[in-house]
This record gives C-alpha cells, structure tokens and sequence, in this order.
C-alpha cells in the first residue's frame, strides 16, 4: 500500500479553539509531521474529532440553559414568570437561583450567574459586567410606609427627619435615602415587622412588594403614604459573557411586549401569588 502525506492539526487549547471565528482553519500538530500511513490517519482523525466534539459540548449546553439571579420579592416573582417564557420561545431553559438583592449583584457580576432577573435602570454603572436589555419588565412605586408617623411626601428630602428602614440591595431606596438614618434588613418583611415593632419610624419600599409582605404576615395598621416617591422601571440583566444573546432576547420581550402576552403573564402570575398569600 501507498503512503499518505497526512498534517492533522487542531487548537492546542480550548480556549484558541472557542476563540476560533466560524470558518477558520483550525489548526495544531498532534504530533511530529511526517509521512503517516492511512492506518495511523485514521486512527488521529478519530482522536482529534472526538477531542473537539468534548470541547465543544460545554459551549453548545450553554447555549440551551441560563441561571438567573433574583432577589426575593414580589415584583421578581413575577419577572420570573415572564422571562421564562421569553427564553422558552428561544428554546433556552431558565433556571432562577433567589438570593439576597446585594448578594445576587455580586454574583452575577462576578459571572457566577448569567444575569439578573430584573433591576432598576443604570445599575450597570456600579456593576460593569451586567447588560441592560431595553425592554422594561415592570414600572414599580417607590413608597413610604408608615404605623405612627403621618406626614405630606414631597420627594426624598421630606424623610430626612425620621428613622428609616428598608430591605439591603434595594437601590432605589439606598440612592434616595443618602446619608440618612436608615436601618436596613435582608427582606422586606423584615423591615415591616421593625416598624411594627416601633424600631423605625417608617419604611421605605415598593408599593407591590411591600403590601404583599404586609398580606403574608397579616400587619396591621400599617399603611402607604401617598404620593410616590418614584416611579422605577424594572430591567432584567445578562452577564457580558452572553453579549450574543442581548438582540435574541431583546426582540423575544419587545414582541410579547407589543402582543399583551407580557402584561397577560404579569396578571395571572400577580393574581395566583396574591392568591397564595391568602
């Protein structure tokens, strides 16, 4: 049998290989480069295939799953239902991981977790790593909630002279209340039961988010002070990583957007967690 000139080459490193654009050559000796017989092609050609399928599986699973983080609210709950179904229609399974509101941005910024279910406009300054995608999931009430204290809301500067309490990681309330007393607590609830409790004079907090812990705990004698402080549209976040994904989903949420799904989802998720809490 005749010899066969074979040069086998692939990337010497997973990372060269993901970094290949589409349609390049890849290429990196195996071994020394000389006359191999077909046996020993064949044999190489088997190897280097298998080695760059395993390569590139991990990349390909990536592609079909996500891992969210949330904080653990009322209004995430609900962001939840939507963005599950905006990934299902882009065939990706969503997976939420809850944690603490600050912890959450840490880990997914970091890139421990592909992103954030949703979080107000401009967090991406103090997070770097996190992509905004532009289609607000919800707008929230910034309020205040008081046992005691009864006073006219006329923005942030009127809680000045009062003992402030409010949930760790919930930037709308951390940015407004500046260098004022605040106490902060890990949930909401928490943060309610100090001002029934008489620990702080009021609380800030979204209206939705906080009359559905009042629901849970069944308070009393707590109410909202009106007007609003704000009015803060919810954006949900991905980690840089998956800059590829931004136009999918983007366009995923805008056409439920537009349809009513977005809104239809948002009230029969809303309805079935109040429902719940009864």
């Amino acid at each position: 049998m005749g010899e066969t000139w074979y040069r086998l080459h692939i990337p010497a490193t997973v990372a060269n290989l993901r970094a290949t654009p589409p349609g390049t050559a890849v290429r990196y000796c195996l071994g020394p480069c000389h006359r191999r017989t077909g046996t020993d092609m064949r044999l190489d050609l088997k190897i280097a295939l298998a080695l760059a399928l395993l390569l590139q599986l991990p990349a390909a699973r990536a592609q079909h799953s996500l891992v969210l983080a949330s904080a653990v609210d009322f209004e995430s709950k609900v962001s939840q239902a939507v963005l599950k179904e905006a990934y299902k229609q882009l065939g990706i399974q969503l997976t939420i991981n809850e944690l603490p509101a600050e912890r959450a941005l840490i880990e997914s910024n970091a890139g421990h977790l592909d992103g954030e279910v949703n979080r107000m406009e401009g967090i991406d300054k103090s997070y770097p790593n996190l992509l905004r995608v532009a289609v607000p999931l919800a707008i929230i009430e910034g309020v205040v909630f008081s046992k005691t204290v009864k006073f006219a809301v006329k923005g942030w500067e009127s809680l000045r002279p009062y003992s402030i309490g409010t949930r760790i990681g919930l930037k709308f309330a951390e940015y407004g209340t500046a260098g004022m007393k605040v106490t902060k607590a890990v949930t909401i609830g928490r943060s309610l039961a100090d001002l029934d409790a008489g620990q702080v004079d009021i609380v800030v907090a979204s209206r939705q988010s906080g009359l559905a812990a009042l629901a849970e705990m069944k308070l009393k004698g707590i109410t909202v002070l009106e007007p609003p402080l704000a009015a803060i549209p919810l954006y949900h976040y991905l980690h840089k990583s998956h800059l590829a994904l931004l136009p999918k989903i983007t366009e995923a949420l805008q056409k439920m957007e537009k349809s009513g799904q977005m809104e239809t989802i948002r009230s029969l998720e809303t309805a079935r967690l109040m429902a719940a809490m009864e």
